[in-house]
């Protein structure tokens, strides 16, 4: 019997659609600067059921990394600081550090971390929202 040898297939990356409020999010910009680019043809679009999606290029955006901060190193923060300035609730660092991905002291009621970590954390955190929108569910020190 005659061995049936199998195809590959070489699949192109699926192209994301996003309304125009979520792109207009994504890129940083006003829906209404989108609905202009799209008149303009600056920016693919399809309509489905009378709703219209839009397709944004895809970013290269490099991953962050930990040597990128060392200049704040030996500097600490405290936790309730890190996550007023970078928008990060406080209990996902809590989380961080129960997990050993940040490092940590403890002074009276007050917990501080390396300014270079955190520093290093939240771009991580950004990196990974701004590719999938959300961070839900992701160890975004495993990217």
């Amino acid at each position: 019997m005659e061995k049936k040898q199998r195809k590959t297939f070489l699949m192109k990356p699926v192209q994301q659609f996003l309304t125009l409020e979520r792109a207009a999010k994504v890129e940083g910009v006003s829906p209404r600067t989108i609905y202009r680019r799209l008149q303009d043809g600056k920016t693919p679009f399809i309509k489905v059921d009378g709703k219209t999606w839009i397709s944004l290029p895809e970013k290269k955006v490099q991953k962050p990394r930990l040597e990128d901060y060392k200049k704040y190193k030996g500097e600490e923060i405290s936790l309730r600081e890190a996550a007023r300035k970078t928008s990060i609730p406080g209990p996902t660092i809590s989380k961080w550090i129960k997990a050993g991905k940040l490092d940590s002291r403890e002074e009276g009621q007050y917990v501080y971390i390396p300014l270079d970590q955190m520093m290093h954390a939240a771009a991580l955190y950004n990196y990974v929202k701004s590719i999938r929108g959300s961070t839900l569910g992701i160890d975004i020190f495993a990217i």
